[in-house]
C-alpha cells in the first residue's frame, strides 16, 4: 500500500507552508490564516495518514485477500496483483503492444506502473 501512501505524503509535504516570520498575526481569522493553519508542516504526517485512510476505503478491496487456497494448492493472489497482471498482459497488449513489450523487456512489474 506504500504506492498509495507515498504520493499522498509527497503532495501534502510539498503543499505545506511554514508560518511566516514574526510580525504575522496568526490570531486574526482571515482566509490566509486559515490556509496557513491547514497547511502547517507539523501536521504533514497526520494529514497524509488521514487522506490515506480515506483512499483505502475505496482501494481496500484490491488489497484484501483471504487465506484460501486455489485448486492447485497455492495461496490465492492478492486482487491488485491479479488486476495489474490482467491489465498488463491482456489490456495493454491490445492497446499498445510496443509499450507492453518494452515494460516486460525492462522487467518492470505491473504493480509498479499500474497502481
Amino acid at each position: 500500500m506504500h504506492e498509495l501512501l507515498a504520493p499522498i505524503l509527497w503532495a501534502v509535504d510539498r503543499d505545506s507552508v511554514k508560518p511566516q516570520a514574526a510580525g504575522h498575526n496568526m490570531n486574526k481569522e482571515n482566509s490566509e490564516d486559515l490556509m496557513l493553519k491547514l497547511l502547517d508542516p507539523q501536521f504533514v504526517e497526520h494529514d497524509s495518514f488521514t487522506l490515506f485512510l480515506s483512499a483505502m476505503q475505496t482501494a481496500r478491496i484490491y488489497y484484501e485477500h483471504g487465506e484460501t487456497r486455489s485448486a492447485n494448492g497455492q495461496m490465492d493472489v492478492i486482487p491488485i496483483v491479479e488486476r495489474c497482471h490482467y491489465l498488463h498482459k491482456e489490456a495493454l497488449t491490445i492497446i499498445d503492444h510496443e509499450l507492453a513489450e518494452h515494460l516486460e523487456a525492462v522487467d518492470v512489474l505491473p504493480q509498479i506502473f499500474l497502481t
